[in-house]
């Protein structure tokens, strides 16, 4: 490539309390990056290109890898299995540097010429990653022509609704009575839910339209329920930490 790495990429630790969302979907393609790949493997990412450049001598076709086919969004592309490292540019602390957008394809030839133990346990994350990833593609996609869960559904629009709604009321409640932590309700209770539930939280498809029929129904259900909690717990006036307790351990009921 014209455009080399700033040596000077400052080094990126990796942070087990702040887990790196691993892969992604760009252009019908399930990729990771370079950005990522280095802070996952504990490695400057200027070293990491250096091991990408030695790939390229190998293999030099794969230097000017041609941009991804533009997908619909949400839809996997059907050449997935050609190596793709598209670079971009990009810039950390005022210095620009060449990143690059890295393929399963790309990801497989890659990592194996990292040779340390970060890197045979990042092998096995980055995998599960591209797993899960095209599962949620493909459950989407089917539940695209499934009745059954177009129907559940819509159905559960009416009940997502219900559940933000008392969740905004609960906010201004639990303000009107001390409560700091007043404006995460919504993405903490959702989190509550989703990790009870075994839900994992996607981009691209959106979370709802790639779930199993099974788990849009557990979903509603339980949205359901503790917006009839909340509501009950402040019309009975009851202090905002008893009522996120009581919903805290429903949820944990699944």
């Amino acid at each position: 490539m014209k455009n080399r790495p700033n040596d000077q990429a400052r080094t990126v630790k990796s942070n087990n309390n702040h887990p790196t969302k691993l892969t992604s979907l760009k252009h019908g393609q399930v990729v990771t990056d370079s950005q990522t790949m280095a802070k996952h493997l504990d490695v400057r990412h200027a070293k990491f290109i250096e091991v990408l450049q030695s790939l390229f001598e190998d293999y030099p076709d794969l230097r000017d890898s041609s941009i991804f086919n533009t997908r619909k969004k949400g839809v996997l592309s059907k050449d997935t299995f050609v190596p793709r490292f598209i670079a971009y540019q990009t810039i950390n602390r005022g210095q620009s540097f060449t990143a690059y957008l890295i393929n399963e394809a790309g990801f497989y030839l890659l990592l194996p010429r990292f040779k340390t133990e970060k890197a045979k346990q990042a092998y096995r994350e980055f995998v599960e990653s591209f797993q899960k990833m095209k599962s949620h593609l493909l459950q989407a996609e089917v539940n695209k022509h499934n009745l059954l869960f177009q129907k559940l559904r819509d159905e559960g629009k009416e009940s997502r609704r219900s559940f933000t709604d008392e969740l905004k009321d609960f906010a201004a409640y639990s303000k009107g009575k001390g409560s700091k932590g007043y404006p995460h309700y919504y993405s903490n209770f959702t989190r509550w839910i989703y990790t009870a539930l075994d839900i994992e939280v996607t981009d691209s498809p959106k979370v709802r339209d790639s779930l199993r029929i099974e788990q849009v129904e557990a979903l509603d259900r339980l949205e359901n329920d503790i917006a009839i909690l909340i509501n009950e717990g402040m019309s009975a006036g009851l202090h905002y930490k008893q009522i996120k307790d009581d919903a805290k351990a429903l949820i944990l009921k699944g």
